[in-house]
């Protein structure tokens, strides 16, 4: 904005565009144009390049691993019907328990919004707390909130969301001593320390119009506790368009290598649920046809729900691979309520129903009622209604009044009972297997005599003979309930509205896949299943869990891709069928990560006492920029061999840097890295503070970084400056020499090429079987000698252009590091899978010496017959610079030619 002109120079500003660099400025004295330009030349030389990512943004985006793209999954920008913000937009009156309200504010994070541009039934509000737990997601236009209004007292916010836990099942020991490691906090019950909540902390976070993500610190759920926790949860929730949210959870054990402990054997991913009274309805597919059945003309169409933990809801547990992937929650399917079934009598074990005792004497063969177990180990046996080959058979009985018929029908399942009387007055039904049903005011008598299998009911029908007539009741009951039919007695519920539409009807679906990745030579190991049940709040549970006695260990992820699906629930079958397949699972090993550099800067000359981080702009990348100072320690921003992460962790004024996140718990012992304040673990207090503190620790995940690096040790105790590197050096007042530039290539390579280490394939191994890397059933290894090649069976990777020539396609990963990923036609197509080399400089060589240059290889091979290699470029990732790249590699290596991928 300021007046600048050629000759002569004015007094000029220079702004950088990016405003992350806090307005810094470059202010030129008048000089003459050769001076003033010199001047500006060697300006550019000096201040560093302006960061283009944030640190939070770099980690966030390389903890989410690759993999979870090449699942086939697609989740579309629905661009201005999405948005995302940081500023906590107030309560909603009348959501949550008023005692809690008025803590939302301190546990909100960010929120994450969709209005749907064409059906405002799929419109919906997520809100994410600090954990990066989902503890609202609202359908303004439907059904309102989902997630329960929070009434366990000691605990707002911490159980009845949607979040991850993980439990070590060797070390866990309920009630003494639990090992929950929970996403979204702590239990209210080490007071005073824990008097005001205090929820998992935030390590990471980064939010776009479409998505957010957020890193957090699980914490051992049950307080007080002596164990500790080294488990980062990451989840990234995305806004696909249309209703659909795509949501990725990761479970990343930070333990120290070779640590025994913390091995997670049993995860909830997630452990969520709904509020009943807004979703009361529970509904799922045929895990065969995925029909959704939906209509109640034949029959209820939803699943019943039992207490949790009792007998009948353990049973109704389902491994995934017997779902068909997704689960339903509805508003108003009909009936509107469930229709619960009537205490019917039991016969005691060795009673005499042949002495026609009545009702209530010491030897009568009946009781009221009698519990399961009584059913199943005591020899009791409860009256149930079938009719018998011979049919109803209905008669009247004497009792009837003039508008009040009694009808006794043989509906008993066998003879032998005694006489029970019925249930008081009131609107009960008699229902079919199809959902045909009489209606009775009441039950005169259960059973009566043990030589026949009659029940006698009040039909609230006149007593005018006109039962009888053709079409009458008689003609009914016999069609409703033929020979054989089994019949359930039950409650009354209202009829179906004539206008009735269940495809109308708001819901919220869960899809998590059918958990194909535990097959054997998947992905994953253990088992999955789908747990759900009631409870005395207003929170039915709905859980995932994955069981896995291996567990996941030291410097091991687990990581998933589910989907929500919110609007009509004639919409759900076709939508969650698709996103069933695209639903995915991993497994990964700390170097399996594709990470960049990280480096921590200080300037000990002019800012004493602090330092910087700066993270380099792309997936592989090496560099990074940082207007000030020089590096004084270097990592990555994913979890590596023999990393650690390292946080910043501030406790009031107090700050530490380093890979000890209880750095500043009361009674920590830094000598012997111990724990000693009372034998409990506190993560949750700063030493020094009353145990009523409001100054609670808080943490930053700064990176990944080698444990004993000398260089960050020696800044531990250093102030972190988030605007550091952003701040630029002053330029020197004298011109700068330019840099000399070569106007000519030469026209033979100056040295020989240094060939790149090829993978092989082991003597004996089975291509066939699509495992991983790493795996022991592996058939590949990263390279291999030349004595292996000729004497021990070892067979080399060679990369030669087969019959169908290169035929380059894009690979999903372009989408996440902004670079064209390309597999293309490079080899036989006889290998297993071969994970990634890291990133650098390389080319690929044609005979003529012709080259193509890369990044590097995202996979050199990966499963028979796929004769693609995938290649990282150096391509943005368009359509015309993909065709570009099509175009050159189909020039430059065609049919039948040799490759050789060297250094560049």
């Amino acid at each position: 904005n300021s007046p600048c002109s050629i000759a002569p120079f004015h007094s000029c500003s220079f702004i950088p565009v990016d405003q992350r660099t806090n307005g810094t400025t470059i202010t030129m004295p008048p000089s003459s144009s050769t001076s003033a330009m010199s001047f500006i030349l060697a300006a550019l030389l000096i201040v560093k390049t302006v960061r283009s990512v944030s640190l939070d943004e770099a980690i966030l985006a390389d903890l989410i691993p690759s993999s979870i793209d090449e699942s086939g999954s697609s989740c579309d920008d629905p661009g201005a019907a999405s948005s995302s913000t940081f500023t906590f937009p107030g309560t909603v009156p009348d959501t949550w328990n008023s005692n809690f309200e008025q803590y939302e504010p301190d546990l909100f994070l960010a929120q994450l919004q969709h209005v749907d541009p064409v059906d405002a039934d799929r419109s919906w509000t997520m809100r994410i707390g600090k954990s990066g737990a989902m503890y609202s997601f609202e359908s303004p236009n439907t059904y309102g909130e989902a997630m329960p209004p929070q009434n366990r007292q000691d605990s707002p916010w911490i159980d009845e969301v949607h979040q991850q836990v993980a439990v070590d099942e060797v070390l866990n020991n309920p009630p003494d001593a639990p090992y929950f490691i929970h996403q979204a906090g702590i239990y209210q019950k080490d007071s005073p320390y824990t008097d005001h909540n205090f929820f998992s902390p935030t390590v990471a976070s980064h939010c776009s119009p479409n998505s957010c993500t957020v890193a957090s610190w699980g914490l051992q759920a049950h307080v007080p506790t002596n164990f500790t926790s080294n488990v980062m949860y990451v989840n990234k929730y995305e806004n696909c368009g249309e209703g659909v949210v795509r949501y990725t959870q990761s479970v990343q054990n930070f333990a120290e290598t070779g640590s025994t402990n913390e091995r997670l054997t049993y995860l909830n991913v997630p452990w969520s649920g709904v509020r009943p009274s807004n979703l009361a309805d529970v509904l799922e597919a045929d895990p065969i046809t995925s029909t959704l059945k939906i209509s109640s003309s034949n029959g209820d169409p939803r699943i019943a729900l039992h207490a949790w933990g009792t007998t009948e809801e353990i049973d109704n547990i389902k491994s995934l691979d017997q779902t068909a992937g997704f689960t339903t929650f509805a508003d108003g399917i009909w009936p509107n309520i469930t229709a619960t079934p009537l205490v019917l009598p039991c016969k005691k074990p060795d009673g005499d129903c042949y002495n026609n005792a009545n009702p209530g004497y010491p030897d009568n063969c009946m009781v009221i009622s009698c519990t399961d177990d009584q059913v199943n180990n005591e020899g009791y046996q409860r009256v149930s209604f079938q009719v018998p080959p011979s049919g109803t058979n209905c008669r009247r009985h004497g009792g009837s009044a003039p508008d009040d018929l009694i009808l006794g029908c043989s509906i008993l399942d066998s003879l032998g009972y005694g006489r029970q009387l019925g249930n008081d007055e009131g609107d009960f039904m008699l229902t079919n297997s199809s959902g045909g049903f009489i209606r009775v005011t009441k039950f005169r008598h259960w059973t009566w005599s043990p030589n026949n299998n009659v029940a006698y009911f009040h039909t609230g029908h006149p007593d005018d003979g006109s039962w009888t007539n053709t079409g009458g009741l008689r003609d009914q009951i016999e069609a409703t309930f033929p020979p054989n039919e089994p019949i359930v007695a039950s409650d009354y519920v209202e009829a179906m509205p004539s206008n009735y539409d269940p495809a109308t009807l708001s819901s919220l679906t869960f899809v998590y896949g059918k958990g194909n990745e535990y097959q054997p030579g998947g992905l994953v190991s253990g088992s999955g299943r789908r747990r759900m049940g009631t409870s005395t709040r207003d929170f039915t549970v709905f859980t995932l869990n994955h069981l896995d006695h291996h567990g996941i260990e030291s410097g091991e992820t687990y990581h998933n891709t589910q989907y929500l699906i919110n609007g009509k629930l004639g919409d759900v079958e076709t939508k969650a069928t698709s996103l069933s397949g695209d639903s995915f699972m991993d497994e990964i090993d700390a170097q399996e990560y594709s990470g960049r550099s990280i480096h921590i800067y200080t300037n000990e000359n002019d800012e004493p006492g602090s330092f910087g981080a700066s993270a380099s702009d792309t997936v592989g990348g090496t560099t990074t920029n940082c207007g000030q100072g020089s590096i004084v320690c270097s990592g990555s921003s994913t979890p590596g061999t023999n990393l650690r992460p390292y946080f910043l962790v501030q406790c009031g004024s107090n700050t530490y840097f380093g890979p000890d996140q209880y750095y500043f718990m009361p009674g920590r012992n830094h000598t012997e890295d111990a724990f000693d304040h009372q034998g409990r673990v506190r993560s949750y207090a700063c030493e020094g503070q009353p145990p009523d503190s409001n100054i609670r620790p808080s943490w930053k995940l700064m990176g990944y970084f080698p444990a004993t690096d000398a260089g960050c040790a020696s800044i531990e105790t250093h102030s972190y400056d988030e605007s550091f590197c952003d701040r630029t050096a002053t330029p020197t007042a004298t011109n700068t020499a330019l840099p000399t530039i070569s106007q000519v290539p030469s026209t033979s390579p100056s040295d020989a090429p240094v060939p790149m280490d090829l993978p092989c394939i082991k003597p004996g191994g089975d291509c066939t079987n699509n495992v991983n890397p790493n795996h022991e059933d592996s058939c590949m290894v990263t390279s291999c000698t030349d004595d292996q090649l000729l004497n021990e069976g070892y067979t080399r990777l060679e990369l030669v252009v087969p019959a169908g020539g290169t035929n380059c396609v894009r690979h999903g990963y372009s989408s996440t590091i902004g670079k064209i990923v390309v597999g293309c036609g490079m080899h036989s197509g006889i290998y297993g899978r071969q994970w990634p080399t890291a990133p650098g400089s390389y080319k690929l060589l044609n005979s003529n010496w012709e080259s193509f240059p890369f990044d590097h290889i995202h996979h050199w091979t990966w499963d028979t017959p796929n004769k693609r290699t995938y290649i990282v470029t150096d391509y943005p990732d368009t359509p015309e610079d993909l065709a570009t790249v099509q175009a050159l590699m189909s020039q430059l290596f065609p049919p039948g030619e040799s490759i050789k991928a060297v250094y560049a």
